[in-house]
């Protein structure tokens, strides 16, 4: 495998999606596009997809409402080999054709695109099958649609069961196996892969609450197994012959904190990047946690307006948001007003100006009402209980 299989260097929209105008440079491994819900997030992820499909047509890319016409310019990698292009978008109405614009080239087996659709239920395997013969078309679809998950628990049972006659089998898909088997406790060490029943062919998992297929598991876990076990199989499928940690093609990934706890966003992306150390991943957030464990490099705040992605002024190259609370990453990365709820910025705001107006009543009132809102151990609370003795 070449040095650099896909990359994606730059991307250039005009009148496209919602963005009137929109240019991003890409980092060389993980990208976290953030901002506001709205701003067009998937649409850079779509966009990118469509530039490695020789016949967009139908898909989810379309010119921006009111104007004639949307381009698209973007600048690649592709085998080592830097190279670029441009297309127009004429399309709106669900019903409208466009022309296509994508390269006339196989890069598409290199870019997996995982979407926001990504949960799977119980499956019955009737035994092992062997692979899908997949042709360059099918991976071009995927771009359009995401890929399956479905064919997840298919890929990973025919692997453990024929591990003990794999004696001839490629590094690579040792490599894998032996990776994919400690994604089962990537998110809680208290859950881990029990064995795949050779009659049923169900992976099993233990768990705190006993053995349980692992289709049982919650939609936080399966989510996450269809993500990584997904992109995964995908190496596999599409015959790339290359071990995970060997992958330099292009990973993405829309809303990667989908039904995550908050205290598995973390994890989730230092696993990514651990499991995929040389692709490059350009993913999508609304979760201020995953931005919290992002380098500043790692960051593309899309702006509400503008052309370019916001820079944040005063954050330390080596410390990033680490130190920011949930709410200043609200307000100042996800571009919200005010990250409190509407009714407790109301009870702050009416004791505010009971104080300014320095008016007892409402000041023992707004107090009475703010002391029973917020949290036990909250400063604001400890300040205005000291203002009260």
């Amino acid at each position: 495998m070449t040095d650099t299989q896909l990359r994606i260097e730059h991307l250039h929209l005009r009148d496209v999606g919602g963005f009137r105008e929109m240019e991003i440079n890409f980092g060389p491994r993980l990208n976290i596009i953030c901002g506001p819900n709205g701003v067009g997030k998937t649409t850079v992820l779509d966009a990118i997809g469509s530039v490695f499909i020789a016949n967009y047509s139908m898909g989810a890319l379309r010119r921006r409402a009111g104007s004639d016409r949307g381009v698209l310019d973007y600048t690649a990698i592709y085998q080592s080999q830097s190279f670029g292009g441009s297309g127009e978008l004429t399309n709106f109405a669900p019903s409208d054709n466009m022309q296509p614009f994508g390269l006339k080239q196989n890069a598409a087996a290199d870019l997996i695109y995982v979407k926001s659709s990504r949960d799977f239920a119980y499956t019955a395997l009737g035994g092992v099958m062997r692979d899908p013969d997949k042709q360059s078309h099918e991976y071009q679809q995927q771009l359009l649609n995401g890929i399956s998950v479905s064919d997840v628990k298919q890929w990973f049972a025919n692997r453990y069961l024929m591990e003990p006659h794999g004696a001839k089998w490629p590094n690579y898909r040792r490599s894998n196996l032996a990776l994919a088997k400690t994604f089962f406790s990537l998110l809680d060490a208290e859950v881990e892969l029990s064995h795949v029943d050779s009659s049923t062919f169900d992976i099993l998992l233990n768990t705190p609450s006993g053995m349980i297929p692992f289709e049982y598991m919650s939609a936080g876990f399966r989510t996450s197994y269809g993500l990584i076990f997904g992109i995964l199989k995908e190496l596999e499928f599409r015959k790339l012959e290359v071990a995970a940690e060997d992958f330099t093609g292009l990973i993405m990934v829309d809303e990667l904190d989908l039904h995550l706890h908050p205290t598995w966003h973390g994890p989730m992306l230092r696993a990514l990047e651990a499991a995929y150390p040389r692709a490059q991943m350009v993913v999508t957030t609304h979760s201020p946690h995953m931005v919290q464990h992002a380098r500043p490099d790692n960051l593309i705040i899309l702006p509400r307006h503008g052309s370019t992605p916001r820079h944040l002024d005063g954050v330390d190259a080596e410390f990033g948001l680490i130190g920011w609370t949930v709410e200043e990453i609200l307000r100042d990365v996800m571009g919200m007003d005010d990250p409190r709820p509407p009714a407790f910025a109301q009870m702050m705001e009416a004791y505010e100006t009971a104080v300014t107006k320095q008016d007892e009543v409402a000041i023992k009132a707004a107090k009475t009402r703010l002391l029973r809102a917020l949290h036990p151990s909250s400063v604001v609370r400890q300040i205005i209980e000291i203002d009260t003795l």
